[in-house]
């Protein structure tokens, strides 16, 4: 491999300026999504260990690329897409990285809610390791979920997002339910007098109108309470277990680390920080049926089904059947059901980890995108990563 030429990020203008009130809007986040440790309580998942390099993107830039209604290169892509750090793996070994002249390829930067799609791993092996029952109802793992939307669902519905619960995915605002769980997390300002915490807030949420076991409904809350349900089954804290059984055994080599409340409970839905290299490691475990540097990480069942599997009519019938059709959602991971057999987490302000198996690609694609979700630049990325995977 040849060095890698990026240097330590440049000051930014939002150093210090950022805030609980702004940080997640430009331009404060092209800062802040790599120094969350500055602003919201966090535990370590990993220290630092080492700084590995890549080649850069080269003449890869250049290469022009479809945008749906016309062609432009890879460089105006990564760009207009507000990328952070682009990394491309084959076969495992880094080939290209992309920084953007804010950015530090050996931050830990946010990953949102790919978080999500590395607690549904470490779901996993706790269920090898014969700690889970997936099919265990959530009740008799936390009693305090009692009356609530999850007690009488199971594990196995929490991590396919097909539990009904009264509350819907708006963020946005400073009422109702997603602007108690920003303030219950510590990701915005506190209202003053207002006592809140992350797992409190979640058994107060009502049983929607569905059955669980029904059509895809993206929740977060699933996600965050698949780190409870983790925690009661193996007696350890979210942080070091994911530690343990994920960032130990793939030899994980940069600084990482989960937002945590007021109580010390890690925000597994989206509250992951880690570098692209580490990331791109944990795509290449599930690309690798579960293995690195021939160790057996996550066992090859759990991968086979998590690609595999899923229900494809919960998934039609779901939230973004008809804008994403034919996908199937399994294990906290999205299935294209493409001919390259491509699986990928996402989060929301741009966040990627892809693989392509038919092209033995891992890519991780870190950004501060102004908006939260946009199905438009979602179209625009797959597109670019498609295209970065087929030119490796």
């Amino acid at each position: 491999m040849t060095a890698d030429k990026s240097t330590e990020a440049e000051p930014h203008q939002s150093q210090g300026l950022a805030d609980l009130g702004n940080w997640r809007t430009k331009p404060h986040s092209d800062w802040a999504f790599s120094n969350v440790d500055k602003l919201v309580p966090v535990a370590s998942i990993n220290l630092e260990t080492s700084r590995p390099t890549a080649p850069e993107f080269g003449s890869l830039l250049t290469d022009e690329i479809e945008t749906g209604d016309g062609r432009t290169s890879i460089s105006c892509a990564l760009r207009d897409l507000d990328t952070d750090i682009v990394l491309a793996c084959k076969d495992g070994i880094p080939a290209a990285l992309w920084t953007a002249p804010h950015a530090d390829a050996h931050a830990p930067h946010l990953a949102f809610s790919v978080s999500k799609s590395i607690t549904g791993l470490a779901a996993g092996v706790a269920w090898a390791e014969g700690h889970l029952d997936l099919d265990a109802v959530i009740v008799t793992l936390v009693p305090e979920c009692a009356g609530s939307g999850f007690g009488d669902a199971t594990v196995r519905n929490l991590l396919d997002m097909q539990v009904s619960l009264d509350i819907d995915e708006t963020y946005a605002g400073t009422s109702g339910f997603g602007a108690r769980y920003c303030r219950a997390v510590l990701w915005d300002p506190p209202e003053p007098g207002e006592e809140i915490d992350h797992f409190g807030l979640l058994t107060t949420i009502g049983k929607g109108d569905e059955d669980h076991g029904g059509p895809f409904r993206y929740r977060s809350a699933n996600s965050d309470m698949i780190g409870v349900v983790l925690e009661r089954a193996v007696g350890q804290r979210f942080n070091r277990f994911v530690s343990d059984v994920l960032w130990e055994p793939m030899g994980g080599e940069g600084k990482a680390h989960v937002t945590v409340d007021r109580r010390g409970m890690a925000q597994s839905a989206g509250g992951i920080s880690c570098t692209a290299f580490d990331l791109a490691r944990l795509g290449e475990i599930m690309r690798c049926n579960g293995a690195v540097g021939g160790r057996q990480v996550l066992s090859p069942a759990f991968v086979s089904d998590t690609i595999h599997g899923g229900d494809a009519a919960a998934w039609r019938d779901g939230d973004w059947g008809g804008l994403l059709p034919g996908h199937r959602y399994r294990n906290q991971w999205y299935a294209r059901g493409d001919r390259d057999g491509c699986v990928y987490a996402k989060g929301i302000h741009g966040q990627w980890l892809y693989i392509n198996p038919r092209h033995r690609a891992t890519i991780v694609k870190f950004s501060s995108q102004a908006a939260a979700a946009d199905p438009e630049l979602d179209a625009a990325t797959l597109r670019l990563l498609d295209a970065i995977a087929e030119r490796l």
